[in-house]
């Protein structure tokens, strides 16, 4: 494509091998993309200093990005970066412990879903909601049946879901939707 847009950058789609950037910036753009492209042209009309964006095609989700000197670890976003940018190495597992995926849509202490679909996933290296998450959609597939997923971080114990009917008050359980 021959567009300034696309010109003006390189799009990486990512595979578990890669990340997303995450900057003091992370800012989403005040209007709606549908692309990576749209998404990295949208970032570089509204904020000075963009060095990539981070695009969810799942959700339509962009986030701006003014610095980017590690990958976070994701499957589900697509990456564009300027031109003149080298891609970075991955994140130390330290420096990755407590970023979380912005396209997950998490809440804390609401309480745990109700469905007719309850798989169980019982692996050691399952040790956070976003972990979970990445693990039933790997268990049960990522063609949407998988719609939410409950964690308790106490035991960590996950439960995939392919609806959420309706949520059940408990404290202790991280819930992604």
């Amino acid at each position: 494509d021959g567009s300034p847009a696309a010109r003006m950058a390189t799009v990486y789609n990512l595979s578990a091998a890669l990340g997303w950037c995450l900057s003091e910036l992370n800012a989403e753009p005040s209007i709606a993309v549908g692309s990576p492209l749209e998404c990295w042209s949208a970032c570089r009309a509204e904020y000075e200093n963009v060095v990539a964006a981070d695009f969810y095609p799942s959700r339509d989700l962009c986030f701006c990005q003014d610095d980017c000197e590690c990958l976070v670890e994701s499957e589900a976003a697509e990456l564009v970066v300027s031109p003149n940018m080298t891609l970075p190495s991955v994140c130390s597992d330290d420096a990755d412990d407590d970023v979380q995926d912005p396209s997950l849509e998490r809440h804390s202490n609401l309480g745990f879903c109700d469905s007719d679909f309850g798989g169980t996933i019982s692996d050691a290296s399952v040790d956070s909601a976003e972990s979970c998450w990445y693990a039933c959609l790997e268990s049960f597939g990522d063609d949407g049946t998988i719609v939410a997923i409950d964690f308790y971080p106490e035991g960590d114990s996950c439960f995939c879901h392919n609806s959420c009917e309706c949520i059940f008050e408990s404290a202790g359980v991280e819930l992604i939707l």
